[in-house]
């Protein structure tokens, strides 16, 4: 069993870690409680910066 931490937005689910897996998984969603603007912003940021191998994205 994995846990990874996401965000969902109202419309779709933010992925805060990269999937440990490539085949397919039933998956259990669970809401454990509602955040901050600010801590969507540093959720969203740190998903960024795993995405990019933690380099941070330039613009």
């Amino acid at each position: 069993m994995f846990a990874i931490k996401a965000i969902y937005d109202g419309n779709c689910f933010k992925l805060a870690q990269p999937v440990p897996v490539v085949e397919e998984y039933e998956v259990i969603i669970a809401f454990t409680e509602p955040i901050k603007k600010t801590q969507t912003d540093i959720l969203l940021i740190a998903a960024i910066v795993i995405s990019n191998n933690g380099a941070l994205a330039s613009n």
